[in-house]
C-alpha cells in the first residue's frame, strides 16, 4: 500500500446520553464513508427505554463491521449474603424491594431479562453512570451491578466482587467458576455485548464493502488483537452483510423482550 492510499483518522469522542448524542450527529452525516460511529450492543438497546433518541437505531445506519464482543457479568459485593445466584433471587422473592440493582442510564436489557425469566422484582437505582454505580456496589449500598470482565476483572480477583453468572452461552475461561445464567438455573438471560461500526444510512453498497475489508484487515493485525485483549475484547469480525443481519436479529430480540416485560420508554 502506497502512502497516498491511507487516511488520517479523527476520533471525536461525543459522550453523553449513553452514546445517544454522538450516534445522532452520524445519523445526520453525509453518507460518503468518512464519517462512522463506533457502537456497542446497547445501542440497539437505548430507544426502548428512552423516548428521547432522536435517531432510529436500525434505519438510520448502515452496518459495516462488527470487531469485537465481551460477555457481561452479574456481581454482588463479596460479604453479602447471597452466594449463588439462586440466593440472590430468592432473597428478591422473599422481601420484594431489598435487591437494589444499580440502573447507569435508562435501563438495563440484562435486568429485564432476569426479572422476567426469574420471576422477580428487583429496586433499580439509577446512576449517571458505570463507575459510580461499580464503587457503591463494592461499598455495599447496592447488591447487584453488570458489567463487563474489563468492569469487574481486577475487582474479581481481588475478592472485591462476588461474580454470580455470566450472559455467555458458555463459561469463560478466565472465569470457569462463574456459571452461566443457565447453568445457575435461569434459562434466557443470555446477552453477548459486541462492539461495531455504522456509518449513515443509504451508504453506497462499494463503499461498505471497501470499509468492511479495511476493518478486516485491521483486525488481523498482531497489535490491534493484543490491545483489544488488553482491554478485556475478544476479536470478533463480521462483514457488512453478517453484521447487519446481528443486528436485526438483535433488534427483533430486545423489542420483545421489552414487549413481554412491559417496559416503558420515558423521557
Amino acid at each position: 500500500m502506497c502512502s497516498s492510499d491511507l487516511q488520517n483518522i479523527i476520533v471525536d469522542n461525543r459522550a453523553g446520553a449513553g452514546g445517544m448524542i454522538g450516534a445522532d450527529i452520524v445519523a445526520k452525516a453525509a453518507s460518503d464513508g468518512y464519517t462512522l460511529l463506533l457502537v456497542d450492543a446497547l445501542h440497539i438497546v437505548s430507544p426502548i427505554f428512552s423516548r428521547n433518541t432522536l435517531y432510529d437505531p436500525v434505519r438510520d445506519f448502515t452496518p459495516i463491521a462488527m470487531i469485537a464482543k465481551s460477555p457481561l457479568f452479574l456481581a454482588t459485593y463479596t460479604a453479602h449474603e447471597a452466594k449463588t445466584l439462586a440466593d440472590m433471587l430468592g432473597l428478591a422473592r422473599r422481601e420484594p424491594g431489598r435487591v437494589a440493582v444499580g440502573i447507569p442510564g435508562t435501563g438495563n436489557i440484562v435486568i429485564e431479562m432476569l426479572q422476567l425469566r426469574g420471576k422477580v422484582r428487583f429496586n433499580p437505582v439509577p446512576y449517571k453512570g458505570g463507575a459510580p454505580a461499580l464503587n457503591d456496589l463494592v461499598a455495599g449500598n447496592i447488591q447487584l451491578f453488570t458489567g463487563s470482565i474489563a468492569t469487574f476483572g481486577g475487582f474479581a480477583k481481588s475478592g472485591r466482587v462476588r461474580l454470580l453468572a455470566t450472559t455467555a452461552l458458555t463459561r469463560h475461561p478466565d472465569y470457569s467458576d462463574v456459571p452461566t445464567f443457565a447453568e445457575a438455573g435461569t434459562p434466557g438471560v443470555d446477552y453477548e455485548q459486541w462492539f461495531g461500526m455504522l456509518a449513515p444510512a443509504r451508504l453506497p453498497q462499494k463503499v461498505g464493502a471497501i470499509l468492511g475489508s479495511s476493518i478486516a484487515e485491521a483486525i488481523k493485525d498482531a497489535e490491534v488483537r493484543d490491545r483489544f485483549n488488553r482491554l478485556a475484547l475478544d476479536p470478533a469480525f463480521l462483514g457488512p452483510e453478517d453484521y447487519n443481519k446481528r443486528v436485526l436479529s438483535d433488534a427483533t430480540r430486545w423489542r420483545k423482550v421489552a414487549a413481554d416485560a412491559g417496559i416503558k420508554p420515558v423521557e
